[in-house]
């Protein structure tokens, strides 16, 4: 499921929408789309996807929307929290998704600071700061017998596109560095048999060598972070 849920126009989301149903398609994946959502209908959809009865091997969640520390906006402004996102999908909620992996991928800011560059010492440098991939400042926005037990938030796996408290960046035509680079890396590693962690590591670093101006900070950066609890190798495998 993807969600899109714009509180003001989120230019270049729709690059990222399609790049994302394109990817999950491709990799076998049955594609629901949900845009302009409230918080609460948000909500509800979440509950209502962890209450399906699910067949499939895996479940994978999007959420592209404004954010802040607290969490998700909807498009009318009301915070959709950690909790209730990933709540509903825990053990003790979601029994038909207990021992597969649950994915979020969520393209938010979490804040408002900037993220800004450290210099690196020459034996580790591997390009110089005017060398990287950098972006305009008016091209870009920002935005948990015996029997067998495991733990309720076992088999989660959760990327977002920036640290907690920062801003993350998004191109108004091409998309968001964070889910371009993402859907890029899939479509590369997947058909190798990588997995999805290792191919996350690759979108962190493809992620943070790229820059933007802005007017106040001068040179911002952004770094993606993904949280894991798969007690399993997790592989996307392409269909033949």
């Amino acid at each position: 499921m993807i969600f899109d849920p714009p509180l003001k126009q989120r230019y270049g989301s729709d690059s990222d929408l399609a790049v994302l149903k394109e990817v999950f398609e491709w990799l076998g994946f049955n594609v629901g789309v949900y845009e302009n959502q409230t918080a609460e209908q948000m909500k509800d959809l979440l509950k209502k996807y962890s209450q399906q009865h699910h067949d499939g091997d895996c479940f994978v969640c999007c959420i592209l929307s404004h954010g802040s520390i607290d969490g998700v906006h909807g498009t009318d402004g009301a915070i959709v929290s950690s909790d209730d996102i990933f709540g509903p999908f825990g053990g003790n909620s979601c029994p038909s998704l207990i021992n597969k992996p649950k994915v979020f991928i969520i393209q938010a800011c979490r804040g408002k600071e900037y993220h800004l560059p450290v210099e690196v010492q020459p034996d580790s440098y591997e390009e110089d700061e005017e060398d990287a991939e950098m972006e305009d400042e008016t091209s870009l926005e920002m935005d948990a017998v015996q029997v067998m037990t495991i733990p309720a938030y076992a088999d989660f796996l959760i990327a977002r596109s920036t640290i907690k408290g920062y801003l993350s960046f998004r191109e108004t035509i091409s998309g968001s560095w964070f889910i371009q680079s993402l859907c890029k890396q899939l479509k590369t590693y997947c058909p190798t048999g990588e997995d999805i962690p290792t191919i996350l590591l690759r979108v962190n670093k493809e992620v943070s060598e790229k820059a933007a101006r802005v007017r106040i900070k001068g040179i911002v950066k952004q770094m993606p972070v993904h949280k894991v609890t798969l007690r399993k190798k997790l592989v996307f495998y392409v269909p033949k």
